[in-house]
């Protein structure tokens, strides 16, 4: 992923959020329904990536974002905001914290 411009991929939850950490617009593929449809959609509408229905869309799509460069930096700006990169921090945390309001406990 560091030495790419865009990631043509399925939105699984550990690779788009690894992608948004990376600053890297995705293209997705025809996603399933479910976690990564959801996940699709938040990327297409943040405008941190594209999404295609099939391969020619796929092709009309990656030739589109080729020819016009600032289609990808205008994305890449789109995953910098989008991106949480100390999400597991915050995650534990709040945990943490709740652990200790919640039973007593001190660590």
């Amino acid at each position: 992923m560091d030495a790419a411009d865009i990631l043509i991929s399925k939105a699984g939850g550990l690779t788009s959020s690894e992608a948004m950490a990376k600053s890297l617009p995705m293209l997705i593929i025809d996603p399933i329904p479910g976690q990564r449809g959801r996940n699709t959609d938040l990327i297409v509408e943040y405008g941190a990536g594209w999404k295609a229905i099939n391969l020619a869309n796929l092709s009309y799509k990656l030739r589109r974002i080729l020819e016009t460069p600032s289609l990808l930096s205008q994305a890449r700006l789109k995953t910098q905001q989008l991106a949480r990169p100390e999400a597991a921090r915050t995650i534990l945390l709040d945990v943490y914290k709740f652990l200790q309001q919640e039973n007593g406990i001190l660590v």
